[in-house]
């Protein structure tokens, strides 16, 4: 880099000085040891020099910055992508101990929020039309008793983010951090049957079955 400024900057110096030379000489009519044709020769040569050695430096320049800019642009990705971390990468990432601690906490948390309700706290009575939950491969799933079905779909919207929101307690549980609005991916069975799912844009909607 130094080396090709230096040279860059020589050989504008050279330019300048023969044309100035060549033009004071030719204002007062100063006979010169060479001729014209020489100059111009020379001035193009230093020119050349200029033009060549230039661009090797401001092509290094550009490569560096270019690569610099680079590096930041992968650092600034790989920090959005760990800072917006869903709650499907965690539960993804856990291992078989992790899962199955995971969904054995779900149990126990169903089931005292299901105790809660028959001991008369009204807010938690949406536990008393969820069977079982689950985490596998399908993502969150559900597990609802008969007297779901009968729910208008808001209702069952209700009780099924009750259920998420139970999931993603479970996840702060494990010392996990996530999206504080972040849902896994939910199914709904009424036994083998599908009754719904999480929308693809929104895991917090649900499209149900009719």
């Amino acid at each position: 880099m130094q080396i090709t400024d230096t040279i860059t900057s020589l050989a504008a110096l050279a330019f300048v000085g023969i044309i100035a030379v060549w033009l004071y000489a030719h204002a007062k009519k100063i006979q010169l040891p060479f001729s014209g044709k020489t100059v111009l020769i020379t001035a193009a040569a230093s020119f050349l020099v200029m033009l060549v050695f230039g661009g090797i430096s401001g092509g290094s320049t550009s490569s560096s910055t270019a690569s610099d800019s680079s590096s930041s642009s992968a650092k600034s990705s790989s920090s959005a992508k760990s800072e917006s971390s869903t709650e499907a990468d965690v539960l993804q990432s856990l291992s078989k101990s992790e899962l199955k601690e995971y969904n054995s906490g779900l149990i126990d948390s169903l089931g005292e929020d299901q105790d809660y309700s028959k001991n008369g706290k009204s807010s938690y009575d949406w536990a008393t039309y969820v069977d079982t939950m689950v985490y596998d491969s399908r993502g969150l799933v559900v597990k609802v008793t008969s007297d779901f079905p009968a729910l208008s779909d808001k209702d069952k919207s209700f009780v099924v983010k009750h259920a998420q929101g139970l999931a993603n307690a479970q996840v702060a549980i494990l010392g996990k951090e996530v999206d504080k609005d972040a849902s896994p991916h939910t199914s709904i069975y009424l036994g083998a049957e599908r009754l719904g799912h999480s929308k693809a844009w929104n895991t917090s909607e649900f499209k149900w079955s009719k």
